[in-house]
């Protein structure tokens, strides 16, 4: 094939890709917002920062707790060395495990998922996903969750890279009270040297908190079978604090994708002790 009806093929090919992922992205929030209506709770969207953020939220609470699920990073690559042009994740393991709380409980997407608009690029999925700016529209998000409920207080329960997420607003909030992590990717600069992996370059490591997390009640549960976030990252995690008195780790029987509804029933209502 000539060279130039090659290059043409590509990139034909490269937009027939792009149409399907877009495709896939409707479909993916279309089933975001159906499975939310039918739980009866509500879709929001939040943009009041740079980049928009994608809620669910129950009508009503029972406690005096805001619950807060921070999704993971999603569909973030398409190959392991190519990001994907759309970060949705295609399973709805968290929005569930929020749907399902019984206390009633938010969902909370990263940025990007299910929505996007002109500030939304790989970078913000991939070396900046935990950068000050997602953090700070995150952060953005939940301030505005707050007010429609009679709250004061949030824990944060976060999957995966969410569990990142949601150790770096709370080491910048005053609200948390508590925070839990399934399969989190709690110390970023660990993990990457771990899989051999370039720096995430304009992101931010929750072990730079560790002044303010020490002091936090936070349970962070890793999977026995789990080789993306394996025990090696928080142990990384628990070496950059001074102070381990309310710091629980909790092994469980599960990979990186599966067995966490079953282990978080064990322990989603469980308080987490710490001695101060």
């Amino acid at each position: 094939m000539p060279f130039a009806e090659l290059r043409l093929y590509a990139q034909i090919s490269l937009v027939m890709v792009g149409a399907a992922l877009s495709a896939g992205c409707v479909n993916y929030t279309a089933r975001l917002e159906g499975d939310a209506h039918a739980a009866g709770r509500m879709t929001e969207l939040y943009t009041g920062g740079i980049y928009p953020v994608q809620a669910v939220l129950p009508k009503t609470l029972k406690g005096k707790v805001l619950r807060v699920y921070i999704e993971g990073d999603g569909h973030a690559w398409a190959t392991a060395s190519q990001p994907s042009t759309d970060p949705t994740p295609h399973e709805n393991l968290v929005a569930n495990l929020a749907a399902n709380d019984p206390g009633g409980a938010v969902y909370l997407a990263r940025p990007c998922q299910y929505v996007t608009n002109e500030h939304c690029n790989p970078k913000a999925w991939t070396d900046q996903r935990f950068s000050p700016q997602v953090i700070a529209d995150m952060s953005s998000a939940l301030d505005a969750i707050k007010l429609r409920y009679p709250v004061t207080r949030i824990e944060l329960v976060g999957y995966s890279g969410g569990g990142a997420v949601a150790l770096l607003l709370a080491g910048q909030r005053d609200d948390v009270v508590s925070v839990q992590t399934l399969a989190g990717n709690i110390a970023v600069t660990a993990w990457t040297h771990l899989h051999g992996l370039t720096p995430l370059n304009g992101s931010l490591d929750p072990v730079n908190y560790a002044n303010k997390l020490r002091a936090i009640p936070q349970r962070h549960m890793v999977g026995d079978q789990d080789t993306v976030v394996p025990h090696a990252v928080s142990s990384a995690y628990l070496s950059k604090l001074s102070s381990t008195q309310c710091v629980e780790i909790a092994t469980v029987h599960a990979n990186h994708q599966d067995g966490w509804p079953a282990a978080w029933a064990v322990y989603s209502q469980r308080p987490i002790s710490c001695v101060k």
